[in-house]
């Protein structure tokens, strides 16, 4: 199959319905697997990808809030990406950053084999013109790599895993603009279930994860990362009754509200969500879903209203919550026969949530469509990429001005001939 990428969309405010026109193309985007993408509040955005003939060679591409999309820059092999480990941010300078969990081969003379070994983290920034090459984070333990973002001091801050026997230490790490190390605080627990990660400019990053309850193995604990005289440390901020966390998100906002959203249940049939608003959390709030939940996302906009929304098999579902209200029940945005994934949503900071989700059977689509917090109702959806096109994996983000970009990948032709070409295009909101 091909895979052809299409990124950022601009969203105006007056919001009736959803269109695009003015698409760019990025000339030498040949991509493999990706694309990875990332925006910051001033209009700035970053994509990643591997380049479809050398399988283990990262390149990416930037943008400025002047400028249009630079020419694909080779960052260097990395070896066989575990499990899709690669995360990337974009600070308020534009200074992109990249962090990846490589695999690389290892020969085992027990048993006369090669393994792709996942040992470390490496990391990459670009400085001036060009790229930095990539840089090792960790040394020959095991980890996992789970989030990235910006601290209150706009240095990557890094999350992730160090595995042990039987138990899992949580680690942070933050680092200098040239990738050296500032500090790191690490937490070991039996093991953890599901880890998110938020960041908003000027704050603290939000980090939740999932610990089992040592006392009852039904029963999971939520915990923070909060920052105290700035020595992080670890706080319960609820308990869940299932050790099922699936499709765990998080959300922070420039007042520090902050939520979390999850699909969980023997079936993954349940919706969770929870919220900090005021220095205190809520206890989860649940929906019960009929069917499996394919993936979730949530968001806060800038009055502190706040909007859930989920994909099952056939439906695309939303859940809105006036500021300082309750939860008011789920409604349908999208239902057919069709297969759904991928829902994304974010704040077009004119009282308007902009959502955008796989749809299709066989062939996928990008459909979006916009709920005014004034009306508390949701537009009907509109397609946003071609019928002949097969469409997947939508991104979305927002700068301060309210322009929007929208990211994902089309899929063409057949294995092994793959080709993927970077685009962008406006957005309208009429």
């Amino acid at each position: 199959m091909f895979y052809k990428i299409i990124c950022c969309l601009w969203i105006s405010s007056q919001l009736i319905a959803l269109s695009i026109s003015s698409i760019q193309t990025l000339e030498n985007s040949e991509c493999g697997m990706g694309p990875w993408f990332a925006a910051n509040d001033k209009g700035d955005a970053l994509l990643c990808w591997i380049e479809l003939k050398k399988d283990h060679t990262l390149v990416a591409s930037t943008k400025s809030k002047q400028n249009q999309w630079l020419p694909p820059q080779t960052i260097g092999e990395i070896g066989r990406l575990y499990d899709g480990k690669l995360y990337c941010t974009i600070n308020t300078e534009g200074i992109p950053y990249i962090v990846w969990q490589a695999s690389k081969p290892q020969w085992d003379p027990k048993y006369g084999e090669i393994f792709w070994r996942c040992n470390w983290l490496e990391g990459a920034t670009r400085k001036a013109e060009s790229w930095s090459k990539p840089v090792v984070f960790t040394h020959k333990e095991p980890v996992i790599l789970q989030a990235i973002g910006l601290n209150k001091e706009e240095h990557l801050t890094v999350f992730f895993e160090k595995l042990e026997k039987a138990s899992q230490c949580i680690n942070l790490t933050s680092w200098s603009p040239d990738l050296t190390l500032r500090n790191s605080f690490s937490e070991w627990f039996p093991e953890t279930h599901a880890t998110a990660m938020a960041t908003f400019s000027g704050l603290d990053p939000f980090f939740a994860f999932v610990a089992p309850d040592k006392e009852n193995e039904d029963r999971a604990m939520i915990y923070e990362i909060v920052w105290r005289d700035g020595v992080p440390i670890h706080e319960k901020i609820g308990e869940f009754q299932s050790e099922a966390f699936y499709h765990f998100q998080a959300t922070l906002d420039d007042q520090g509200r902050k939520g979390l959203i999850w699909g969980s249940g023997k079936h993954d049939e349940l919706v969770c969500v929870m919220t900090k608003e005021e220095g205190k959390w809520s206890s989860p709030y649940v929906f019960r879903n009929e069917e499996e939940v394919l993936g979730c996302s949530i968001a806060f906009d800038n009055k502190g209203n706040m909007m859930a929304v989920w994909s099952q098999e056939n439906a695309v579902k939303f859940a809105y919550k006036p500021s300082g209200g309750s939860w008011l029940l789920p409604a349908l945005i999208s239902s057919s026969v069709q297969y759904r994934s991928s829902p994304q949503i974010a704040f077009d900071r004119d009282q308007h949530f902009v959502i955008v989700w796989n749809e299709g059977e066989g062939r996928s689509q990008i459909y979006g469509t916009t709920f005014s917090t004034d009306t508390q109702k949701a537009e009907k959806p509109v397609l946003l990429t071609s019928y002949n096109e097969w469409a997947v994996a939508p991104h979305i983000a927002f700068s301060e001005k309210g322009k929007g970009m929208i990211v994902w990948a089309t899929i063409e032709g057949e294995i092994p001939n793959v080709r993927a070409t970077i685009c962008t295009a406006d957005l309208s909101v009429k």
